[in-house]
């Protein structure tokens, strides 16, 4: 976004001149300079003021809108899954961890074996013993953030996606303005790098693209195991490649099981450690608006972040509840309904993709907040939609209840496992396909 000058002054200092004769005229005019610059300072204030506060109003309206919106979604959906369960049907259901909700820790569980749970990524994994940025340092004196001077960041929307089209004007030769990059190494906070790229309204350019560069600042250790990508504006710019280089003069290589993705929210890479002295991140803006009369696209990263994480790597194979890092997420069933029949298990990422005895994440399903009620065990049980099978029994509970644990990947869970060796498992999302079955209240 261009930099906008609210107010130009115009006073200028005069001295007056030592021991020399004190003009009116002088003064006078400079009173008068002063007195025109309050009042533009005063009208520009007053002017900002009245827009802070009808946006302000806006976007009260416009949350309050989507608050209500979503509240008619929640209870139609919840209707619906009413009507199902009494009609004997098959409901599916799938728990985002975006959404704080259900997920807890019990007070049987020990801080210290609480898994980790991040709201902004909807991510559960293991907790973490340290954590190294690679692109800020916090000042040892007033803990502020530091980007050391050396740090250098290139944006460019001419490039080669090594697709065989060569060097192309991915930004299609809009009018543009470029914002600030550095915006996005500090840490996630209220900094964002905007980029802006400006069309006549009636051109037929649809989506724009630009790449990124960032080099790793000297004297900081190139080792790093995970990429964070907060998009602007987040939830609609497309993520289209992500990579890293070792060094100033070799190849990029994408990073492990990175694959395209539209209309990213805050997102975690993680992969295996590795040295990282560049890292570049194209993406893409298909979503435009009109300002002024021009067709406008607005995309750019409030934050990239690039560090080497060290995990908690505690593991107990036969465990009791609580000595392991655990996680338990509450999963309700449809009002005047209780849980009858388990048909199908998908979790996200799938870890059940894993060979069977190498797994890092064991799921237990349990009508309780404990292992006193598991129903179901992925350690022992294969899942429900595997094989002929007529479901799991879920014990008639109002409530179950999802229980991770998790262990470091010290080694390959298997050709088809979704997490690389090096780092922590993760869940983000656990689908079910179940049949309710309603109570005596239910006529």
């Amino acid at each position: 976004m261009s930099d906008i000058k609210i107010v130009q002054t115009t006073v200028k200092r005069k001295p007056s001149r030592e021991r020399g004769p004190f003009s009116s005229e002088e003064f006078n005019d400079f009173q008068d300079q002063v007195t025109r610059d309050l009042i533009e300072l005063s009208s520009a204030a007053n002017t900002n003021a009245n827009k802070i506060v009808r946006a302000l109003i806006d976007t009260y309206s416009e949350n309050s809108y989507l608050k209500r919106r979503i509240a008619s979604l929640e209870r139609a959906n919840e209707y619906k899954e009413f009507v199902s369960g009494k009609f004997g049907t098959k409901l599916n259901k799938y728990v985002d961890f975006h959404n704080s909700e259900g997920i807890f820790f019990p007070e049987n569980l020990s801080g210290d074996k609480a898994a980790s749970y991040k709201g902004q990524f909807g991510e559960l994994s293991l907790p973490l013993n340290a954590v190294e940025n690679k692109f800020f340092n916090f000042s040892l004196r007033t803990r502020e953030v530091i980007t050391p001077d050396d740090f250098s960041v290139d944006v460019v929307g001419v490039f080669d996606k090594s697709d065989g089209n060569g060097i192309v004007d991915y930004e299609k030769g809009g009018d543009i303005t470029k914002g600030e990059p550095r915006n996005a190494f500090n840490g996630i906070n209220e900094t964002t790098w905007a980029r802006q790229v400006t069309f006549p309204l009636e051109s037929d350019v649809d989506e724009v693209e630009v790449q990124l560069t960032a080099v790793v600042p000297a004297g900081i250790s190139s080792q790093a195991n995970l990429i964070e990508v907060v998009p602007f504006p987040e939830g609609s710019t497309d993520i289209t490649g992500l990579s890293t280089s070792p060094d100033l003069g070799s190849a990029f290589q994408s990073i492990d099981n990175f694959e395209e993705e539209n209309n990213v929210p805050a997102k975690r890479y993680h992969f295996s450690p590795r040295n990282v002295e560049q890292i570049r991140i194209t993406i893409r803006s298909r979503n435009w608006r009109e300002m002024d009369g021009k067709k406008v696209f607005l995309y750019g990263l409030r934050e990239l972040g690039l560090k080497l994480v060290d995990y908690k790597k505690d593991y107990t194979a036969i465990d009791s509840f609580g000595q392991n890092f655990t996680t338990v997420v509450k999963i309700d069933a449809p009002d005047r309904h209780v849980f009858s029949t388990l048909y199908r298990i998908d979790p996200t990422p799938n870890f059940l993709s894993e060979d069977a005895n190498s797994r890092h994440i064991r799921l237990r399903l349990s009508t309780t907040a404990d292992f006193s009620g598991v129903f179901w065990d992925s350690s022992v049980d294969i899942p429900p939609q595997v094989g002929v099978s007529t479901g799991v029994a879920m014990g008639g509970a109002s409530s179950i209840f999802a229980i991770y644990t998790f262990k470091f990947i010290e080694s390959s869970g298997g050709f088809s496992s979704p997490y690389p060796i090096g780092t922590t498992p993760t869940a983000n999302g656990l689908g079910l396909v179940y049949l309710p079955s309603p109570t005596d209240a239910n006529k």
